[in-house]
């Protein structure tokens, strides 16, 4: 079988799941091809063909990112499907820092506006790239939430063979996996949004740190920085992704989202790969650091903020 994955990832997690759900499906000896949903030029070209579809995406302010909707309006308007009457299987996954949220139905719904079918999901814990993350890695906070769930790598392995499973079965009769939300998402997403503009208030540059370089303007998947006569301008300071890209990139830790974000350290690759391999020597059962007192003692961190 075929499959075709589109993702985006902010600084890494999801870009390594994706790669690692690839690496898995082709040792079953599938056919994989991924796209990041930023080569917009690329996304133009692909035909869908008779491909099983995957989507992946961390998890923002409880949702998914809205980078996203971008990609629907290529499928529904540029997109080939395929000319007979079969549905085109799907399949999502998420990664997230201390709460899943639940947020694959909000995404699933707009997929299937698409006429797609969703065969398998599955949301994977990851290490944070918020302000925990620029703490020092002795520092409690940082314990708390900079890890992979236990043997994630086992965990990539099971899901990758479940969505064969299912992609078997679909093909030989069509189905669709039941999702829903909870009545108290609405006030959950208002809240949220209320807390991370509370907490990242604003796009800010440190000109006397910042040596021009234009990293942050070539990584940024909204184009929210500009590189104009050896100087960079931000095009909007309030209202940006907050995939926090710039802020981890950033050579001279000259980018900020408010005093909060100030720490020493950023979530670099050198530091999620090696999060990734001790993930995948830790048992199942071995305790996780983000416990529920951890995550309650975030909540009242969060309303004081």
């Amino acid at each position: 079988m075929k499959y075709l994955i589109f993702y985006f990832s902010g600084t890494g997690n999801t870009k390594l799941k994706t790669s690692e759900i690839k690496k898995e499906l082709e040792n079953l000896n599938q056919s994989v091809e991924i796209v990041s949903i930023e080569a917009y030029g690329k996304l133009e070209e692909i035909n869908l063909g008779d491909n099983i579809l995957g989507f992946g995406f961390p998890v923002y302010k409880f949702s998914y990112p809205r980078i996203y909707h971008s990609l629907f309006g290529i499928l529904k308007d540029t997109l080939s499907f395929p000319k007979n009457d079969r549905s085109i299987p799907y399949f999502l996954y998420n990664t997230y820092c201390r709460f899943s949220a639940n947020r694959l139905y909000l995404i699933a719904n707009e997929i299937d506006k698409l006429g797609l079918k969703l065969i398998a999901s599955r949301e994977f814990k990851c290490p944070s790239n918020g302000i925990a993350s620029l703490k020092e890695s002795e520092n409690s906070e940082y314990h708390n939430v900079m890890y992979f769930e236990n043997r994630i790598d086992l965990s990539i392995k099971k899901f990758s063979k479940r969505i064969i499973n299912k992609a078997q079965l679909f093909l030989k009769k069509e189905f669709s996996l039941p999702y829903k939300g909870i009545i108290t998402d609405s006030l959950k997403l208002y809240f949220v949004d209320k807390i991370e503009k509370a907490k990242y208030p604003r796009l800010e540059i440190n000109n006397e740190k910042c040596v021009k370089c234009g990293v942050c303007a070539k990584n940024c998947p909204e184009e929210n920085f500009i590189l104009n006569k050896g100087k960079i301008e931000i095009k909007n300071e309030l209202d940006c992704l907050h995939c926090l890209r710039c802020l981890h990139f950033c050579p001279e830790y000259a980018v900020s989202f408010g005093e909060l974000t100030f720490g020493p350290q950023r979530y670099t690759k050198k530091i999620r790969n090696e999060l990734f391999l001790e993930a995948s020597k830790t048992p199942f059962d071995a305790a996780e650091p983000g416990s529920k007192k951890v995550r309650r003692k975030w909540a009242l961190n969060n309303i004081r903020y």
